[in-house]
């Protein structure tokens, strides 16, 4: 399943993946299963908090609103904040 998700955002998926069932992928697009997109959400939260590039040695990791294209998968962005903040409001923290 890693090899299927690769760099793909997260974001809507319109095809089901044939082994993680509840989970969906499009051209640039990965949509985890309902019970994890929240845990997925908060996680990317505290990527974006934590990385915020203070320290001279750590990347400054950033929500954006915006897809990527495979030849921008090192810019230190993480995409679609939209969906990020959809999953956080459909599964809250157990």
């Amino acid at each position: 399943m890693n090899s299927s998700r690769g760099n793909k955002d997260f974001g809507k998926g319109d095809t089901e993946h044939s082994e993680a069932i509840g989970n969906s992928s499009s051209t640039y697009t990965w949509e985890p299963r309902d019970e994890v997109k929240g845990d997925i959400a908060r996680m990317m939260f505290y990527m974006d908090v934590r990385y915020a590039g203070q320290d001279s040695d750590v990347p400054n990791l950033e929500l954006v609103n915006y897809t990527n294209t495979p030849a921008e998968t090192t810019d230190n962005k993480l995409y679609l904040v939209n969906f990020v903040l959809y999953y956080n409001g459909i599964s809250m923290i157990q």
